[in-house]
């Protein structure tokens, strides 16, 4: 699959950046992922509708929601968001998790 790394619409005079990958290995050791796990980020999936995803990176955080995150893309295809939903997991329950952590 080929996944195009997200860019804010305000930012200007950069080029997209993508990157293939064939596997959830692939994705992790990309440099899409890898400065991100390497400062302790785990990265998971956010599936808004059947075809429509992100991919985000998470950490934990002691703040209010408990957690800190980025939208690293997002993914329009049905068949790459059935695919990245098997293989990262849920950001929404990975929020709650860190949010519920930091309530205690």
């Amino acid at each position: 699959m080929k996944i195009k790394k997200y860019r804010p619409n305000f930012f200007c005079g950069f080029e997209d950046v993508y990157y293939d990958v064939n596997s959830k290995e692939e994705l992790l050791t990309s440099e899409l992922c890898k400065n991100c796990i390497d400062n302790g980020y785990e990265i998971c999936f956010s599936r808004d509708k059947e075809d429509y995803g992100f991919i985000m990176a998470v950490r934990e955080e002691q703040n209010e929601e408990g957690a800190e995150w980025w939208v690293l893309a997002i993914i329009y295809n049905k068949q790459d968001v059935a695919t990245l939903s098997e293989w990262l997991p849920d950001w929404n329950l990975k929020c709650e998790e860190y949010k519920n952590k930091s309530n205690k």
